[in-house]
């Protein structure tokens, strides 16, 4: 009896309401993951704009399940206020992963960065520093 077979026993021998309930989840599954970078470049973009001082999009987020990872493409970071009118952080993308092993075995309640591996990749990344401005040493108000 080749393996084949053994499941097709073992599925024909369900109850009807049973396989259509299995069914019914694994479709839910499968339209779940489809949708799940469409709602997430929304939740980022949604976040980054309620912030005060700085604004900013995302691109598409590529979504890797099986290793962890997940790629975001085209970041823009600006700052909203002060005379900068340069984007404070661009990239092409920015390549994460997370532990999946540490996370759910040994890891604490809330992932630190410890869970994010090291070495995550970014693509042609521009950051503007904010302009200084210092005073001499002896012009300081007291």
């Amino acid at each position: 009896m080749t393996l084949f077979q053994r499941i097709g026993g073992w599925w024909r021998n369900l109850p009807r309401w049973l396989k259509l309930t299995g069914m019914i989840f694994i479709g839910v599954l499968i339209l779940a993951r489809l949708a799940l970078p469409t709602v997430l470049k929304t939740y980022v973009n949604h976040r980054l704009s309620l912030q005060k001082n700085y604004g900013g999009k995302v691109g598409n987020i590529t979504v890797h399940l099986w290793r962890g990872a997940y790629r975001i493409h085209d970041i823009h970071i600006y700052k909203l206020s002060g005379k900068i009118h340069e984007p404070f952080f661009e990239a092409a993308y920015i390549d994460l992963s997370i532990q999946w092993l540490r996370l759910f075995t040994g890891g604490r309640a809330d992932p630190g960065p410890e869970t994010v591996r090291r070495g995550g990749r970014m693509g042609r990344p521009a950051v503007q520093p904010f302009p200084l401005r210092l005073q001499p040493f002896g012009n300081q108000r007291r």
